[in-house]
């Protein structure tokens, strides 16, 4: 067997062994995904899901105050609390409760009390076992007005509309529409916003808070097979450039 034949039957038997590892790679980070800016984390508390991108289904935690928890692999556990306020905009709460996650129907996801939506006078928050890197959300709307969002944490109180304003730069909102009747605002954090939790409320219109997107990076594995690959092809590519004319 020639040189070029034997290599050629190594880079086969690489290329197996490394798309034998993918899907255990992929399972192993659930959500993981790769963007235009990097690696982040996808946690969605919405239907349908995907093999890659699965739905957080939450648990009740018992707390005496209402939480919901979800597992992240790059944050840890995240919970989420709700509360009811006296009227819209107004700071004096009524209850904490346990969140609604709406599962039954696609393109819904977190919200408060029985309509499972967070209306203008409810408010949802997430808290995270460390900081993190928040770089997207995602919102489903059910009807023609879209809410205009206050989204705060101890540091800031900024407006979540078709952009931000007040002490943050900016925000890309990608508007689609995933089903009849349901508006799907992806919203992209133009710098990633470093945070441990924050709250979403005094909204002009109900909503789903269908995911939050937080930066993370590629387990060792992922990282493993891509530089494995490359040296696959670069080892393939110098002998080549040895072979005779």
């Amino acid at each position: 067997m020639s040189l070029f034949a034997r290599s050629g039957s190594l880079m086969s038997l690489l290329a197996t062994a490394l798309l034998a590892l993918a899907p255990h790679a992929s399972a192993a980070t659930p959500g993981l995904v790769q963007g235009a800016n990097g690696w982040y984390e996808d946690i969605r508390f919405f239907t349908p899901d995907t093999a890659e991108v699965p739905t957080r289904v939450g648990v009740d935690t018992g707390a005496a105050w209402g939480e919901m928890a979800f597992t992240s692999v790059t944050a840890g556990t995240v919970r989420a609390w709700s509360s009811v306020f006296e009227a819209p905009g107004s700071a004096v709460e009524i209850a904490q409760l346990i969140p609604v996650q709406s599962l039954d129907a696609p393109w819904q996801g977190l919200g408060v009390d029985s309509n499972g939506l967070i209306d203008p006078d409810e408010s949802v928050s997430l808290f995270f076992d460390a900081d993190i890197d928040l770089v997207g959300l995602t919102i489903f709307v059910r009807g023609s007005t879209l809410p205009s969002i206050s989204f705060m944490d101890d540091v800031a109180n900024i407006t979540l509309s078709t952009g931000l304003s007040g002490v943050y730069p900016g925000v890309q909102v990608i508007q689609t529409s995933p089903a009849s009747g349901v508006t799907q605002l992806q919203l992209w954090f133009s710098q990633p916003y470093q945070t441990s939790s924050f709250t979403l409320t005094g909204s002009n219109a109900a909503y789903h808070l269908g995911a939050v997107q937080i930066a993370a990076v590629p387990e060792p594995g992922t990282v493993a097979m891509a530089v494995t690959g490359l040296m696959v092809v670069g080892w393939a590519a110098a002998r080549r450039r040895k072979q005779p004319a």
